[in-house]
């Protein structure tokens, strides 16, 4: 024995046929065939199941050229279920999209309704609305522009009415 069991002797007899068999083990692996008898015989079988199966897949197809009828019938179910899977598919994306496209409209409509009640209610306050004179201490004056005097002229005058 050079140093290999049995067993890795099997596995590089597999590795050999898949062509995974590095250099050096090839190597010893023909020398563990040299002095085995038993590994030798299984290796001289393992080499020659290739050639028997192109042998008999070629037999099997020349008799009866094609697929066989399962394997037909397998096509042409799954051949059937693709245009309903599409269909199914493009039905989920359709309703998908148009309910988002729904939202964002519901959305755009709702942020704008909020700005315009908010800008309405800003200018609604802001002309409606005529400033708090009692809020204004009596010390400050007020000013105002007016046209009485057949000039515009600016006037001022105290929260409570008087010192025009």
């Amino acid at each position: 024995m050079n140093g290999i069991s049995h067993k890795q002797a099997v596995q590089w007899i597999h590795r050999r046929l898949d062509g995974l068999l590095l250099d050096n083990q090839a190597l010893l692996l023909t020398e563990h065939l040299a002095t085995c008898k038993t590994c030798r015989s299984y290796a001289s079988e393992m080499d020659l199941l290739p050639v028997h199966l192109q042998s008999q897949f070629h037999a099997r197809w020349d008799s009866k050229p094609g697929p066989t009828q399962n394997v037909v019938e397998h096509v042409m179910t799954k051949a059937r279920r693709i245009p309903v899977t599409n269909r199914i598919s493009s039905g989920v994306k359709l309703v998908t999209g148009a309910s988002t496209l729904i939202m964002m409209a519901f959305l755009i409509n709702f942020v704008i309704s909020q700005l315009r009640d908010t800008s309405i209610a800003v200018d609604t306050d802001a002309t409606s609305s005529p400033p708090l004179i009692e809020n204004v201490p009596a010390t400050r004056l007020l000013a105002f522009s007016s046209d009485q005097s057949g000039n515009a002229e600016i006037y001022t005058i105290y929260p409570d009415g008087s010192g025009m």
